[in-house]
């Protein structure tokens, strides 16, 4: 079919029923992933379906814009001493994990040493580190050796993320995979109907509180449209099968 067909008569008017046909109102949101989720720690695997796991159930302290810079996401902000040895990080209101208990400063440092210890950027910045100190629950202190610029943008890139966890789970051997999955992201993962391989289910948290910015790209404000996402690979293994055994007897697969 040429491209001026598609803009005109019946197609046209096909392609307006299937998008009128969509529920808008739907709480829930079904997908196949690219990947399988085969490690629930995104801390202790790069893969895509552990990325996208990891924005799901967690939170980072910075996270990057548009433009590529980093900006506030569960801190309130910042302060860096004048000899740039010395970093405070504030952390905002509101934040809970999915268990209830409120995030603080020692279990953002826990994650922190954790992550470290897992991706190369954060080995470069533990080289860097004199000392990690809670001042109080929402007060961070980071106390370098030498001056370390880049220390926002280690902890606010997108791929091998920064992932802040209870101090519990963050203890975890860095060479063991964190098995049980409690963040402060926006949606909590439903253990009991993950099946790897095949289904993986996550649902609203309801005392998560977004950011008032607007959404730019990593960073702003994480508006939940649903209240379940699934996503399943089963369905599309069968729908693959489908479409073949369709071809096979010469119809088609519906």
């Amino acid at each position: 079919m040429r491209r001026r067909a598609m803009l005109t008569g019946s197609s046209a008017a096909l392609l307006t029923k299937t998008a009128i046909g969509q529920d808008r109102r739907a709480n829930t949101l079904r997908f196949v992933p690219l990947a399988n989720l085969s490690v629930l720690d995104p801390n202790w695997s790069s893969d895509a379906g552990a990325g996208l796991h990891g924005d799901y159930v967690f939170d980072t302290l910075y996270a990057v814009d548009g433009s590529l810079t980093s900006r506030p996401q569960m801190a309130s902000g910042h302060e860096v001493s004048d000899d740039g040895r010395t970093w405070r990080i504030r952390l905002r209101d509101g934040l809970t994990f999915h268990d209830a208990t409120p995030v603080r400063a020692i279990d953002c440092i826990a994650s922190l040493q954790r992550w470290c210890a897992c991706t190369p950027f954060g080995q470069l910045l533990s080289q860097a580190v004199d000392t990690w100190a809670a001042r109080d629950d929402r007060t961070i202190e980071i106390r370098l050796t030498r001056p370390f610029p880049l220390l926002l943008d280690a902890i606010a890139l997108p791929d091998n993320a920064a992932w802040i966890m209870p101090e519990h789970l963050a203890h975890t051997d860095p060479n063991t995979a964190v098995k049980e999955m409690v963040g402060s992201g926006p949606y909590r993962f439903i253990a009991g109907e993950y099946n790897s391989g095949n289904r993986v289910v996550y649902e609203k948290f309801d005392a998560y509180v977004p950011r008032k910015e607007p959404p730019d790209w990593a960073s702003g404000g994480k508006i939940v449209h649903f209240g379940r996402v699934e996503c399943s690979r089963l369905g599309h293994r069968r729908r693959r099968a489908d479409d073949r055994r369709g071809r096979l007897v010469g119809g088609t697969a519906g």
